[in-house]
């Protein structure tokens, strides 16, 4: 039937139909587009309530660590006040903290002191220092330099200590005078 029609109705004919197909397939390229905008929203809703419950808890979670820092902080603090207590007290033996004091004053970088046991003996302080030297030099000088402080007695280091040549644990039992310190 269109082989009927002129040459210039069928070019008319032909451009309305194209005109109606892009209008249609626009119109439903469009709805597509709303239907799924509105398909996507509920799941936005679910990806924003989840990051703003993501970040509440976070939030909480730093607060949290913060409190538990400072428990943990307050607490070395509290031991580090009860440790300088017992050294200051009136129950403190007299020349004790002199004592200490001293041990650590003639001690080099080489020599890391990782304990000190002080005990009254005989009417003698006996400290007991435990720690780790580099070399058996610097253990032996440590040593020598104990014994020339004026009030120990006796300092005296296991030969075992010797057998390591480098960074030696040592044990170091120094008997000292009361009187002389």
């Amino acid at each position: 039937m269109l082989n009927l029609l002129l040459k210039e109705q069928k070019k008319n004919i032909t451009r309305e139909y194209r005109v109606r197909f892009w209008t249609v397939a626009c119109s439903l390229f469009f709805a597509g587009e709303i239907i799924s905008l509105i398909l996507l929203f509920p799941s936005y809703l679910t990806a924003h309530t989840r990051l703003n419950i993501l970040n509440s808890e976070s939030a909480s979670l730093k607060v949290q660590n913060l409190t538990t820092e400072s428990a943990r902080l307050s607490s070395i603090v509290q031991q580090t006040n009860n440790y300088l207590d017992i050294l200051t007290s009136s129950t403190t033996p007299i020349g004790a903290v002199s004592a200490i004091q001293n041990i650590a004053a003639v001690r080099d970088g080489s020599v890391r002191i990782g304990s000190l046991l002080y005990r009254i003996n005989n009417g003698q302080q006996q400290i007991v220092i435990a720690g780790k030297a580099n070399s058996r030099q610097s253990l032996l000088d440590f040593v020598k330099k104990l014994k020339n402080q004026p009030s120990v007695v006796s300092a005296d280091l296991p030969i075992s200590d010797f057998a390591k040549s480098q960074n030696i644990d040592f044990s170091i039992n120094i008997f000292m005078n009361p009187q002389h310190i």
